[in-house]
């Protein structure tokens, strides 16, 4: 009977213990019982057995387990070493989705190349490549990788590339890689195509392409384009023992674009920077025809004599240039600024000219008995800032001394906070500064830069000083007509007025000074002929704006007033510029250069006598 009930269990089926990658679907079945559902997926070939969140997938043609996803609740058993060595595609629990090999990826994608900005790939530049990978097919997508081809295949190579080793349905993914130019690249265009791979052969398809124009090596070169200067005592000149702030302007004039520059400061003998000036500055790539700026402070001691100062720029290959700023001890003072200039890209911020021309190369005149008043108010306590009239009034005191011939005791400037109601009573007022100067044969040169402001109930215009009100400008305000008639009754051999504002009530930027109010029309010009031999040279007419040439630093009149007495005017080359000649200049060129800024703008002047000279020039 033992013998009887061994062979009959030898020959009855056994219940498998485990199923594993590969077991039939009978297995599966006797361990695992009945499914809670199957789905079958007739065009992929394969059923799916779902467990609640488990799920194993069987073959159609040979019913065999070609993979499982376990979410915990499977009572499949096996040797752990087994799985990991027979089913790769097998997860841990909770671990996500895995398809393996039996799902395809679906890979689509949008590539960005980006470069140093020009649009250019010059020889020994990097380009990054930007992948956005999104997989819209069923199965997971592995080992993606960046792929480059080009149409030149020694002109570019893959530097460095981020992979992606799982992406998952639905899911997307950003690749990036970074590619050099060789040497080899030559002048033309270059074709990439840009890929990605996939390791079980699921890659991006199409690929990306692109045309790019290439460049061939063209050496960078450094030179000292503008440079710029402010003194620490104001009066717009490097002087001994002063700190003097210094911006200087590098250009790469070369072909090439310059590779991590650096730019550095190099002070000679008897110049020191001051502690804390950055001598060493970083600016990355410098495109063929792009500018940096380095700023230092820096002085001298007192057995100066001059100023060396010069620049080092170099870049990461070892291009280098030592330029020499050409800094004296007597330079007039330029400040920077931005304008917007309109390209073919659009509107770029590009820096102004460091050096604006009228600022410097300022011409000898003539000696006379010459004072000079000269005022700019740029900045105002209870109204807008005038842009440059600070800067106006700097460059006009070299004309001044220089060209009208006007002694340094002679000449009076003030600025900004100094051009208050009191100071400009104290210097036009009986027996005031100006009065006590003043004879029979000297010429008085007046220079205003600011705020012009009409009474909005007489129409009378006034000059508004730094601390005045233009909801009050009788109360708080310098009256015009008061002006014209204290400079006629000094009895000078003559008096010449250049007053850059104008009295409609607006700004050189166009707003209002009036909430709501319209321009105001005022009579500005008669007082003036009350004298023989005064001449009043106004920015614009009575409801018209005075504007600004933002990219020279100057307001529109003074810019064009200094152009003419630079010698502009002089169309005889005699050296003498009449009242006549520099009133039919400034006629001839504000008018023009404001409908550039879409301004009307129109100065007059006011002179009995305009055959008059005004300067003369040496």
């Amino acid at each position: 009977m033992r013998v009887l009930a061994l062979l009959v269990a030898l020959t009855l089926p056994q219940s498998p213990r485990e199923w594993t990658l590969g077991s039939p679907a009978t297995d599966v079945a006797a361990i695992e019982g009945p499914p809670d559902f199957i789905e079958r997926l007739s065009s992929l070939r394969y059923e799916s057995w779902h467990y609640g969140k488990s799920w194993i997938r069987l073959s159609f043609s040979e019913r065999r387990v070609v993979s499982w996803y376990d979410a915990g609740n499977l009572k499949m058993r096996r040797d752990p070493a087994d799985a990991s060595a027979n089913v790769p595609s097998a997860r841990a629990p909770h671990a996500g989705r895995d398809l393996g090999a039996v799902l395809p990826a679906a890979l689509s994608a949008g590539a960005e190349l980006a470069d140093d900005g020009d649009g250019i790939l010059e020889a020994d530049e990097r380009l990054t490549i930007t992948m956005a990978v999104r997989n819209a097919g069923p199965g997971v997508a592995r080992g993606l990788r960046v792929t480059v081809a080009s149409s030149l295949p020694s002109a570019v190579s893959i530097v460095t590339a981020s992979p992606v080793e799982a992406l998952g349905p639905g899911k997307t993914a950003t690749l990036t890689a970074v590619i050099a130019a060789s040497h080899r690249i030559t002048d033309g265009k270059l074709t990439l195509t840009v890929g990605v791979s996939e390791a079980s052969g699921f890659d991006l398809d199409p690929p990306v392409t692109f045309g790019i124009v290439t460049r061939a090596f063209h050496a960078p070169h450094f030179a000292l384009t503008d440079i710029a200067v402010a003194d620490q005592s104001g009066n717009g000149r490097i002087e001994p023992r002063e700190i003097t702030d210094i911006t200087a302007r590098v250009r790469n004039t070369g072909g090439g674009t310059a590779r991590d520059v650096r730019i550095s400061v190099l002070p000679g003998t008897d110049v020191f920077l001051t502690p804390g000036t950055n001598a060493d500055l970083a600016v990355g790539n410098l495109r063929s025809g792009s500018t940096r700026d380095i700023h230092f402070s820096a002085f001298t001691n007192s057995r100066a004599t001059g100023f060396p100062v010069s620049v080092i720029a170099h870049d990461a290959r070892g291009f280098t240039d030592t330029i020499p700023l050409g800094l004296t001890l007597d330079r007039p003072l330029s400040q920077n600024r931005e304008h917007t200039v309109r390209g073919s890209e659009g509107d770029v911020r590009e820096a102004a000219p460091l050096i604006i021309d009228v600022d410097t190369g300022v011409p000898r005149g003539v000696s006379h008995n010459t004072i000079a008043v000269v005022l700019g108010a740029e900045r105002y306590q209870r109204a807008p800032a005038v842009p440059f009239a600070r800067h106006d009034a700097l460059v006009f005191r070299e004309y001044a001394t220089q060209l009208f011939g006007a002694d340094s005791d002679n000449v009076i400037v003030r600025t900004d906070d100094d051009v208050t109601g009191g100071e400009l009573r104290k210097i036009f007022g009986d027996g005031g500064w100006l009065a006590r100067r003043v004879s029979s044969g000297s010429d008085v040169v007046v220079y205003f830069a600011g705020h012009g402001i009409p009474d909005l109930a007489t129409h009378a215009p006034y000059l508004l000083p730094n601390d005045g009100d233009p909801s009050y400008p009788a109360q708080t305000g310098y009256a015009l007509n008061e002006l014209y008639e204290r400079l006629a009754a000094l009895g000078a051999r003559s008096v010449t007025v250049f007053i850059d504002a104008c009295f409609s009530g607006g700004t050189r930027d166009g707003a209002s000074l009036f909430r709501g109010a319209r321009d105001v029309v005022v009579s500005v010009e008669h007082p003036a002929l009350r004298s023989p031999t005064m001449a009043v040279f106004t920015a614009s007419a009575a409801n018209e704006l005075a504007s600004s040439a933002a990219d020279r630093g100057h307001g529109l009149f003074t810019y064009w007033l200094l152009r003419a007495l630079k010698g502009d005017a002089d169309a005889t080359r005699t050296g003498a510029i009449t009242v006549g000649a520099l009133s039919r200049f400034l006629a001839e060129h504000v008018p023009r250069d404001a409908l550039r800024q879409e301004r009307v703008q129109h100065p007059f002047t006011v002179a009995r006598d305009t055959s008059r000279v005004v300067v003369t020039r040496r």
